[in-house]
């Protein structure tokens, strides 16, 4: 188990399942009062190489927007060294939050532990991260996809078709 400093108002538990995954259990909630603190003591594991981050939220009764913000920079943080966050058991009260500031895509969601970990085997296949830019095939102008889907070119006005493996076709 990896010690990290006292956080008001949420309980952490940190251990290292597997190959530096970290698996981070939140009981209590993140506000505005303790967000500053808890993006700290992340920010620590992330200078000592732990970039994989499952969060167990099943006892995370709370989270404001601030909270979610310090978890968006942790994301940012974690991707910048090819690592991600996995968000597991999040009550819905938390998932709305999310959902309402519309920071529900960028963030992986899992039901158990389970389907946790295969977010990162899957990872580890090389599957591309969405949101992902890709280039219109038909004017080669960037465009920025949050997810796979049909989309219309804002330049050329061409529909185009983006795969779960981030194909993109006309």
């Amino acid at each position: 188990m990896l010690e990290i400093g006292k956080i008001e108002q949420v309980d952490v538990t940190v251990k290292e399942i597997k190959d530096k995954i970290l698996y981070i259990t939140l009981d209590g909630y993140i506000d505005t009062y303790n967000s500053p603190a808890f993006m700290r003591e992340m920010g620590s594991l992330v200078e000592k190489g732990y970039v994989k981050f499952i969060f167990d939220c099943k006892r995370l009764s709370y989270m404001a927007s601030t909270g979610i913000g310090a978890m968006t920079q942790l994301l940012g943080n974690v991707r910048r060294r090819e690592g991600n966050i996995v968000l597991m058991a999040i009550q819905p009260n938390v998932y709305d939050v999310f959902n309402l500031l519309g920071f529900s895509s960028f963030f992986m969601f899992a039901d158990n532990g389970k389907d946790a970990l295969s977010k990162f085997v899957k990872e580890e296949k090389s599957e591309p991260i969405f949101p992902k830019v890709v280039a219109c095939p038909v004017c080669n102008k960037r465009l920025r996809a949050s997810k796979p889907g049909k989309f219309r070119c804002p330049n050329c006005k061409e529909v185009i078709t983006i795969d779960k493996a981030a194909k993109v076709r006309v």
